[in-house]
């Protein structure tokens, strides 16, 4: 009997799981050239921690990215599924002792807070808890790298997580100033008693917590003096504003890339409070533009200043410290320049485009933007550009919190142009 012949068939595509590839764009997003050190290592713990509540937020972050990218309902469902999954382990593991101490569940607990950040969920949630509320996952945070301190299990990644936390509040702490004048939420008060405790104090680069402490005065200043504003302090406040500022500018010039094709040997910048290690020419510009973005925020502070001084009957106020005028605008030309370098903006591209850590750089210019969006001088036309690239970001890259801010104010304007340039 002749054997039938037997016709091999060509499969028509290779197919792909939506999970690889979700954590595939994921890396190309946030991973790839990134300059924070906790993006930097998750593929490592991918391929050597099996652990369920590292894989299941991991996959959870990386989806829910992915699904905001491409609008898929279907995505987002089992993004959201992931993140029940890894909820549920982290609870098992931080009931366990020894699971606790595993380095894999701080890395969890920032992905699950990532998750909260990319999807914004939490800004429409009834949240009674004011120190969650700009970074959901805060608190418990907080108590994991205690229990590890009191046990003696502090390590890089304690450090580095703790820095990650620190820069959110360190911003909300700016945007709480400009919404609601209240410079010190109850989120920077829960860090700042956390690393007094366990940090050694060791909260803020030396210039950073300058600007903190100005600030702190001014709070006590305005709350001392009311409506009858006292001539010496107030002066000292602006003269101490205006150094701190030039003292801001020579930090953020002094960032520079250096490739290691010139010098193999030169151990990388470590920039704003050593969030990020200086790796490429993105990470420098997102390192000076956050600089100046407190930079602006000081002058915009000290211009206030010196309009209540004359307001009290006062004469112009004359710094024995040289003050142009015209730096706030300056500064605010600065800072969208340094935004549309980090966005690839100078050059005529579009976000659209993404190339590699565009979601991780749209990340990083969130701050700012906000800054930029609720600074009462910044302008109409400025703001409408802020919002607009908030808009942009939260399309392009997934980022839920630029979506929802980029809803949450109303300009005069309905401009797109940026200063001095064009999206």
């Amino acid at each position: 009997m002749q054997q039938a012949e037997i016709e091999a068939t060509v499969p028509r595509s290779v197919s792909i799981s939506p999970q690889t590839q979700s954590l595939s764009r994921f890396y190309h997003d946030y991973v790839t050239s990134s300059g924070i050190s906790l993006f930097r290592i998750l593929p490592w713990y991918r391929e050597n921690n099996p652990t369920a509540y590292f894989q299941e937020a991991l996959q959870a972050v990386a989806l829910l990215s992915l699904a905001r990218q491409r609008h898929s309902p279907d995505l987002l469902i089992q993004a959201r599924g992931h993140y029940g999954q890894s909820i549920v382990a982290l609870n098992i593991a931080l009931s366990n002792p020894s699971l606790t101490a595993d380095d894999s569940v701080l890395l969890a607990l920032f992905l699950v807070s990532l998750f909260e950040l990319i999807s914004a969920d939490f800004l429409t949630r009834t949240n009674t808890d004011p120190r969650l509320e700009c970074h959901i996952h805060l608190g418990g945070t907080l108590l994991l790298l205690q229990w590890r301190a009191e046990r003696g299990r502090q390590s890089t990644l304690d450090r580095s997580l703790f820095t990650f936390l620190s820069h959110i509040s360190f911003f909300s702490m700016f945007l709480n100033m400009f919404l609601n004048n209240d410079p010190f939420d109850a989120k920077w008060t829960a860090i700042e008693e956390f690393a007094d405790r366990w940090m050694n104090g060791h909260l803020l680069e030396p210039i950073l917590h300058q600007t903190v402490e100005w600030k702190r005065k001014l709070r006590a200043h305005m709350e001392a003096c009311d409506h009858s504003p006292k001539k010496d302090e107030m002066s000292e406040l602006i003269q101490d504003g205006i150094i701190l500022a030039t003292d801001l500018e020579t930090t953020a010039t002094s960032i520079r890339y250096f490739s290691d094709t010139f010098n193999s040997s030169r151990q990388r910048q470590a920039a704003f409070n050593n969030m990020f290690e200086v790796r490429s020419e993105a990470t420098g510009a997102i390192a000076r533009c956050l600089y100046r973005t407190v930079r602006y925020h000081i002058i915009e502070q000290v211009c206030s200043l010196m309009a209540s001084f004359e307001q009290g009957g006062n004469a112009q106020f004359s710094p024995d410290y040289a003050f142009d005028p015209f730096l706030k605008s300056t500064i605010l030309d600065q800072v969208c320049d340094e935004i549309r370098a980090v966005l690839g903006l100078r050059t005529g591209c579009s976000m659209a485009d993404n190339p590699p850590g565009m979601a991780y750089r749209s990340y990083c210019m969130f701050w700012p933007l906000i800054v930029l969006l609720f600074s009462p001088s910044a302008g109409d036309d400025t703001r409408a550009w802020a919002r607009e690239t908030l808009r942009l970001i939260g399309e392009t890259s997934g980022l839920g919190l630029a979506t929802v801010a980029a809803g949450s104010i109303s300009v005069g304007t309905s401009s797109k142009l940026a200063p001095k340039g064009q999206l």
